[in-house]
């Protein structure tokens, strides 16, 4: 086993949370968002459900995940870039796969009011 596979089975056995939200994502370069939902995040990569064609193994994605308020904090929202590393098995009869990621930069943005998606998706991550 080389270091980068020792490296990835660490990623792979981090603490997941099984955090069902929202989340746009599309191919780094592409201008066209797509909706998903997350599976589950753990502090290295998302498991993202979505409807349409799977995921190519080594791409690049740009994603959004808006994130709850709560009484005392303002709402905010994940921002960053990830890879893909594998798709999963398509869940039978509902046209959706879920697949992977490895996030490889983000940024956490607290904001005042909660953001109108098309807002949001307008700016550059």
């Amino acid at each position: 086993m080389v270091d980068g596979e020792r490296h990835w089975d660490r990623q792979r056995c981090a603490q997941r949370f099984g955090l069902r939200l929202p989340v746009w994502y599309r191919g780094a370069g592409d201008l066209d968002w797509h909706a998903g939902t997350t599976e589950n995040i753990s502090c290295s990569g998302v498991m993202i459900r979505a409807a349409g064609q799977r995921a190519v193994p080594g791409a690049s994605v740009v994603f959004v995940i808006p994130l709850p308020s709560s009484r005392s904090k303002s709402a905010g929202c994940l921002r960053g870039r990830c890879r893909v590393v594998r798709n999963a098995s398509p869940y039978r009869g509902r046209g959706e796969y879920a697949f992977a990621v490895v996030v490889t930069r983000y940024r956490l943005d607290r904001l005042a009011h909660p953001p109108k998606v098309v807002t949001l998706l307008a700016t550059s991550v």
